[in-house]
């Protein structure tokens, strides 16, 4: 008698979610970089999703940018006051700076 094969698709789902971050941080205000007209910082929301990096204030989001790979910020964006300001550093280690070269401010972003 032949034997039938029966042969059954076998399907393999794998789920990746992106990976996400999000945290809040002070800019706390680096007084030795600083001039001394420069006032105390205020704080953020921080995103990163996959290789979307977003900030926000009390006001609403600032910006949402693409970061490379290695997570490398070097952004200039306006505040919600309409100051011309720059985020510089890495969103995978936190490690991050925002200044105002205008008025010579600079203030390190502080995770909470």
């Amino acid at each position: 008698m032949p034997r039938l094969l029966l042969l059954v698709p076998f399907f393999l789902v794998i789920s990746v979610s992106a990976n996400a971050e999000s945290w809040k941080t002070d800019s706390v205000l680096n007084k030795e970089r600083s001039a001394g007209s420069c006032r105390p910082g205020g704080t953020y929301t921080l995103d990163l999703t996959g290789s979307v990096f977003t900030a926000t204030n009390a006001a609403g989001t600032m910006f949402s940018i693409t970061l490379p790979a290695d997570g490398a910020v070097k952004h200039a964006f306006k505040s919600s006051t309409g100051a011309s300001l720059e985020i510089v550093g890495n969103a995978k280690t936190r490690d991050l700076e925002i200044s105002n070269s205008a008025y010579g401010c600079r203030w390190k972003m502080v995770p909470k």
